[in-house]
Order: structure tokens, then sequence, then C-alpha cells
């Protein structure tokens, strides 16, 4: 049995002078595996983006979303955060949007000529949640 891996990646962020910023997130890999004469790939995806909102000195809004593509399984998940920092004070405040789609499993399926794979994984629903973070 031979394999192959091939993985590219690419990432950024921009720093715009307005409130307004954004980062990304590319993720491209492919394997190849040779077994008997036979031949085997699997073609992987995935994308993130998040935008970040500045609405003032104390207050930051973010959202973020994050899609799959596992060997054409599609996955898309959205979250989103408030938080808020004030300048006095100790304790920083972060209000969270989990998986704001409701995905409810994670599902990968994958068939060639000489095995097939089968994944199904329970995903948290969507939830919300609040943190508060003190400073020393």
């Amino acid at each position: 049995m031979i394999s192959y891996s091939y993985v590219s990646r690419i990432s950024g962020t921009t720093y715009f002078k307005k409130p307004i910023n954004f980062q990304f997130y590319l993720k491209y890999q492919r394997d190849w595996t040779f077994f008997q004469n036979r031949q085997s790939s699997v073609n992987n995806y995935f994308a993130n983006i998040t935008a970040t909102y500045k609405i003032n000195e104390n207050w930051l809004a973010s959202a973020t979303a994050n899609s799959f593509n596992l060997n054409n399984n599609f996955q898309n998940f959205i979250n989103g955060s408030l938080n808020y920092n004030p300048v006095k004070g100790k304790f920083n405040y972060k209000l969270q949007f989990i998986n704001l789609a409701n995905q409810s499993t994670f599902d990968i399926l994958q068939i060639n000529d000489f095995q097939s794979y089968s994944s199904k994984t329970r995903i948290i629903p969507r939830y919300i949640m609040l943190s508060a973070t003190m400073r020393f």
C-alpha cells in the first residue's frame, strides 16, 4: 500500500481603519491511496470566516461561519459573540451564541473500491453561554 497526501492553506486578516474587520482561513487536503492495483482518493475542504465589529471602546461583536466539505459531505456551523470590556474594572464579559444553525449531527461517509467508512457524531444543540473573566 502506498499513500500520498497534499495540504494547502491560506489565511488572512484585515486591518481596516474602520470598526469592521475580517479573518479568514482556507484549507484543502487531498489523500491518495494505492492498494492492489486500485486507487482511492479523499478530498477535504475547510473554510472559516470571522467578521468582527467594534461597536465602541467597550463593546465588540463577532460572527463566525465554518464550512466543511469532507469528501462531498457538507457541514456548516455559525457562531457569534458579544464582548464587553470596560476600560476600568476587573471584569470582562462575553456572551456566546453557539451552533446558531442548530446542526444536530456531523456526518462523514467515504466509499471507495476497497473500503467504506461511515461516522456520525452528535453535536450539542444551539446554546447561549455567558462568561465573566477577572483581571488581576
